[in-house]
């Protein structure tokens, strides 16, 4: 049986502690902690993937638990460089750090040419894109 170990969430009046359990492994990844919905659920959080925030109720009101949005992208672009050393079909990307006024911004780009696959013969407007480098049959399909 595992322990229950405390994490908490919030910083003064409006932090909130619960008592998890905790899966442990040893293994490479990009993240420190994954929150599970067990985890939200025990916080009775809110999340918002967009504002990338993380909103849930306490004795002293709301508390919230902001990302940070380049570590995000640090973390995507580690994990899609792990999947491209790992798995043959895994899409390759770049990131571009450049922005229009000189400052930075970093964005995910397909990092070979795509082409536009009509979904629905004649429907110009229901699309999707794949990558022109496709190995075999699933390129043609």
């Amino acid at each position: 049986m595992h322990d229950l170990t405390p994490l908490t969430l919030g910083s003064g009046s409006t932090r909130k502690t619960c008592l998890l359990k905790f899966l442990v492994v040893n293994t490479p990844s990009a993240y420190n902690v994954i929150l599970g919905r067990p985890t939200l659920n025990a916080f009775q959080a809110v999340i918002s993937t967009y504002h990338m925030k993380i909103k849930f109720s306490t004795v002293g009101g709301v508390g919230e638990v902001q990302g940070d949005s380049l570590q995000s992208c640090k973390c995507y672009v580690e994990v899609v460089r792990k999947a491209r050393r790992g798995a043959k079909d895994a899409m390759n990307y770049w990131v571009d750090e450049t922005k229009e006024g000189g400052g930075t911004s970093p964005k995910v780009q397909p990092a070979e040419k795509l082409l536009n696959i009509e979904l629905i013969s004649r429907d110009s407007e229901k699309i999707t894109r794949i990558g022109s480098q496709m190995d075999g049959a699933l390129g043609k399909k």
